[in-house]
């Protein structure tokens, strides 16, 4: 691990040996990130696509059916809380292919720090 990710919870950067033979459910993943807000919950979700299905993009139904499979509401308004998630440089289009996305580094280190809440 470089500087930046030293004093990061181990449970939510790379998954230990251990921590590899027992999978975590999005749901677990949810929690254990302290996503309360619907675009919080929308880059957690990005990001555990990466983390633990090794999906380093995602469409916007592919995270639509996550809040299905985690058995959370859908955000009431998807397209403005996916576009706050963009915003505020969490979540970006990957130009490569349209209408993908992906998890930024101030993405992914808003979940790893559990979105500024105290663990």
């Amino acid at each position: 691990m470089g500087p930046e990710t030293a004093d990061l919870p181990a449970d939510m950067t790379s998954p230990s040996p251990q921590a590899a033979r027992v999978r975590m459910s999005l749901r677990e993943f949810l929690d254990d990130a302290k996503a309360a807000t619907k675009p919080d919950q929308i880059v957690a979700i990005g990001h555990y696509l990466a983390i633990h299905e090794s999906k380093d993009t995602f469409s916007r139904e592919d995270i639509k059916s996550k809040f299905q499979s985690a058995r959370e509401p859908l955000p009431s308004n998807f397209p403005r809380d996916f576009n706050t998630a963009i915003g505020k440089g969490l979540i970006a289009e990957d130009h490569a292919k349209a209408g993908t996305y992906y998890v930024t580094r101030t993405g992914a280190l808003a979940v790893e720090k559990r979105f500024g809440t105290q663990a």
